[in-house]
């Protein structure tokens, strides 16, 4: 493998910036991405304010908050705290809330990928089990300081066996399903071609 190819950069912790200039200019760490949720923002109005500095900040704040289809979503979070301050049902509450986490999980995970796109595969992949386990890690906690260490332990518990036998069953039964003619292979290093 050449070593100005991106992806043995990324795996080996290189420069990209010294890359090849079709990698630098021709790619991007959001469509080099690969869910189908993310979109490209419209930038004419934000490419209209005269201050770089400023035109920069908007740019990225609009890239956060409005780069994904479930963007739409975000409506429910203070709709969420007014129905709590406004003493709606818990449900409404809960659903509501519920609602206004997907968006905010989903940018979780772009913000992760785009900074393991510049620090490397190492410091991305912890810092995206990090903030993988934020809801855990908040959750213990607030039940920490009411003294519910029941509700801690079966938290980290079930998160544990959602991980081990939800995702990674779902992965091995998807992988074995889209490799049924061939020998499935596991392999360290993705090859493939974004």
């Amino acid at each position: 493998m050449a070593s100005n190819d991106p992806a043995w950069l990324l795996e080996n912790g290189g420069n990209i910036k010294g890359s090849s200039k079709e990698f630098r200019h021709g790619r991007t760490a959001h469509n080099m991405s690969s869910s189908s949720l993310r979109k490209k923002s419209d930038l004419t109005l934000v490419s209209k304010v005269p201050y770089g500095m400023l035109r920069a900040l908007l740019t990225n704040l609009q890239e956060v908050l409005l780069g994904t289809k479930l963007s739409v979503l975000f409506p429910a979070i203070p709709l969420a705290i007014a129905a709590h301050l406004y003493g709606f049902g818990k449900p409404w509450v809960f659903g509501l809330s519920l609602l206004g986490l997907i968006p905010l999980a989903e940018r979780v995970s772009f913000l992760t990928e785009q900074i393991a796109y510049f620090t490397g595969p190492t410091v991305g992949g912890l810092l995206n089990a990090t903030c993988g386990n934020a809801t855990e890690l908040i959750i213990a906690i607030f039940a920490l300081y009411e003294h519910k260490i029941a509700v801690v332990k079966y938290s980290l518990l079930g998160s544990i066996l959602s991980n081990l036998l939800l995702v990674l069953g779902t992965s091995l039964l998807v992988g074995g399903l889209a490799n049924l003619q061939h020998k499935q292979k596991y392999d360290r290093v993705c090859n493939t071609k974004m």
